[in-house]
């Protein structure tokens, strides 16, 4: 780390199957991974089996959202296929120290970046996607409920204007997710420099 950086903000995106949970996982086992701040988000979704309650999400019924929402505390609310996301405001409140901590969120749709970049201004989008077949695999991998269902939400996903918002696009490969990491780990390296550059100029 470049001492004195600025925190980095990472916002993490794909399609259901290209890797997201196990690249912020692999993060955390990196040399960065001691400055790794994930920000769980909340959600109405269902949680899939192997999930952890406070890990992945928070996991709220659909029956308990509406407090969540009518609480200024709650802020991000953005909904994607039929689920409610969001985040608490408080867990936010220190983005923009200078503890050079990489945080690190979970952005798939579009409308969600552009809302959270208003308040985080630094915020990278770094994309991730696969081959259609190998996502569909992933996907009866890890026992979705609904495999053909994720596939119409990838398939919208694709049709999103997204290039000009994306600071870095990368492609899982079938055999594990280390490559990618090993990238990730270069653009923060690349972001941490410019930073520095800008603060002796």
């Amino acid at each position: 780390m470049i001492e004195g950086t600025k925190n980095i903000h990472l916002a993490i995106g794909g399609p259901s199957g290209a890797g997201k949970t196990t690249l912020v996982e692999g993060l955390k086992r990196s040399s960065v991974g001691n400055r790794i701040r994930t920000h769980v988000a909340y959600t109405t979704r269902p949680r899939r089996e192997k999930e952890i309650h406070g890990v992945h999400f928070f996991f709220v019924g659909n029956e308990e959202f509406p407090k969540y929402q009518a609480n200024p505390r709650y802020t991000h609310f953005v909904k994607a296929r039929g689920n409610w996301y969001w985040h608490d405001s408080e867990e936010l409140s220190n983005l923009q120290d200078q503890s050079g901590t990489i945080h690190v969120f979970t952005v798939t749709q579009t409308h969600e970046f552009l809302e959270k970049q208003k308040s985080i201004p630094g915020l990278k989008w770094i994309w991730l996607d696969a081959d259609p077949d190998e996502l569909r695999q992933r996907l009866m991998r890890r026992g979705d409920v609904d495999v053909e269902k994720s596939i119409e939400h990838n398939q919208r996903l694709a049709e999103q204007k997204r290039p000009s918002l994306v600071s870095l696009f990368l492609v899982t490969k079938t055999h594990g997710i280390s490559d990618t990491v090993q990238e990730v780990l270069q653009f923060i390296r690349t972001l941490e420099q410019e930073v520095n550059n800008k603060s002796i100029l």
